[in-house]
């Protein structure tokens, strides 16, 4: 039972972080009047398909074939773009001033948010498998 309510309390957590997220990202771009950076969403969806890949490659991460593991390093190449991508593309617009300065700490702190719940969420469901 314990285990359930962790599991169930893990899913809220990241529910809820990842709806302030998506507040805070509407919120700077209706501040900014710029919808650019509704371009995040691309890299969010993004994500869990080279997660995907890389544990259709493997799921244990091990491997001796040369075909699962060119699998494994393209996916964990797109992760590493996609990732960077959380930071870097809000960086570069600010430096190009297609955002403006409101609109880039509503993107990071979005950003910030929404780790924090998959963070919080891994930690959570993790427990409740011990």
């Amino acid at each position: 039972m314990c285990g359930l309510n962790r599991q169930v309390l893990g899913t809220v957590v990241l529910a809820l972080s990842i709806g302030i997220a998506l507040i805070l990202l509407f919120a700077g771009s209706i501040i900014d009047n710029n919808w650019i950076t509704m371009i995040q969403l691309v890299p969010l969806f993004g994500a869990p398909i080279a997660v995907v890949v890389m544990n259709w490659a493997s799921p244990d991460m091990t491997t001796e074939d040369e075909r699962q593991l060119a699998w494994m390093n393209m996916g964990g190449c797109v992760l590493g773009v996609i990732l960077s991508c959380f930071l870097g593309l809000p960086l570069v617009l600010l430096h190009t001033s297609s955002i403006k300065e409101a609109g880039f700490w509503f993107w990071i702190s979005s950003t910030v948010v929404g780790f924090a719940g998959i963070g919080a969420y891994s930690k959570l469901t993790k427990a409740a498998e011990e």
